[in-house]
């Protein structure tokens, strides 16, 4: 078992993170995403303020591509991606251990838990300041 408390990077912030139970039933700590105000323009003004919450334009790919995603292991795949994407910054980690944390098992509870829980931080569904 890895020992979440070894790997934190030197910028971590555990009072700011989200806790995440990953496949090896330990809480991770997740950084939360950052809110982005976007523009929306009509003929080259902007018109609207939008609010979006992001880890930046490689996450936003990511869960576009999950919303067109029809295949179960491609989209696991993907979160599993997204999953690694957010953990590095907050933590010094190897693909090998990506490997065993961000584990998919059919018969595991807890591993649609963690999907999701990615999911609804990255989208700012939840773990956001004010939710």
């Amino acid at each position: 078992m890895i020992a979440e408390a070894m790997r934190r990077r030197d910028d971590f912030d555990a009072a700011g993170a989200v806790w995440i139970e990953l496949a090896d039933h330990q809480a991770w700590g997740f950084p939360r995403p950052w809110l982005e105000i976007r523009a929306r323009f009509k003929d080259g003004k902007a018109v609207a303020a939008v609010p979006a919450y992001s880890y930046g334009p490689a996450a936003d790919e990511m869960l576009a591509a999950m919303a067109e995603c029809d295949d179960d292991t491609a989209r696991i795949c993907l979160v599993a991606t997204l999953a690694a994407t957010i953990l590095r910054l907050h933590y010094d980690l190897g693909d090998g251990e990506l490997d065993g944390l961000l584990a998919f098992r059919r018969s595991d509870p807890g591993s649609m838990g963690w999907m999701v829980a990615v999911i609804d931080l990255a989208t700012g569904l939840s773990g956001v300041r004010g939710t």
